[in-house]
């Protein structure tokens, strides 16, 4: 089977999380990806955080987050009116677009809930995957 040459620009993933009034679980849940990220150089994980109606708590925790992360790692949003899930991801998706142009061939976008959380070894496992299924669109 064919596998992608690495080369000096590394995949990017998408982490998409939508939260609302679930600080502790959220906070836990990004430090998860990042330790998971921190494992695998060849990819490049952006994290997009939609607080989902008025919780200032989750925000201000997360923006004091963007502070000690190198820049773009975290980006977290808020919206004043709560949409249902499907509009808030949408919403998220249509963001990530506009702010870091179109995605590209080698990019990703990986879904999570604000109440799960990643084993340290998932992006270098999901990187394999790709290595050995290269024309996957869904992994």
């Amino acid at each position: 089977m064919n596998k992608i040459e690495v080369n000096s620009k590394p995949m990017n993933i998408y982490v998409v999380i939508i939260s609302y009034a679930r600080m502790q679980w959220l906070l836990r849940c990004v430090k998860s990806i990042i330790t998971s990220a921190d494992q695998n150089r060849d990819i490049s994980v952006k994290i997009r955080v939609l607080i989902n109606g008025q919780d200032e708590d989750s925000y201000r925790s997360l923006l004091g987050m963007e502070k000690i992360f190198p820049s773009d790692l975290v980006n977290t949003y808020m919206l004043q009116i709560p949409r249902s899930p499907a509009a808030a991801r949408n919403w998220i998706l249509n963001r990530i677009q506009v702010v870091n142009s179109p995605l590209g061939a080698m990019d990703w976008i990986y879904f999570i809930d604000d109440d799960a959380y990643l084993p340290s070894h998932l992006f270098s496992e999901f990187f394999e995957s790709i290595q050995l299924f290269p024309d996957a669109a869904v992994v």
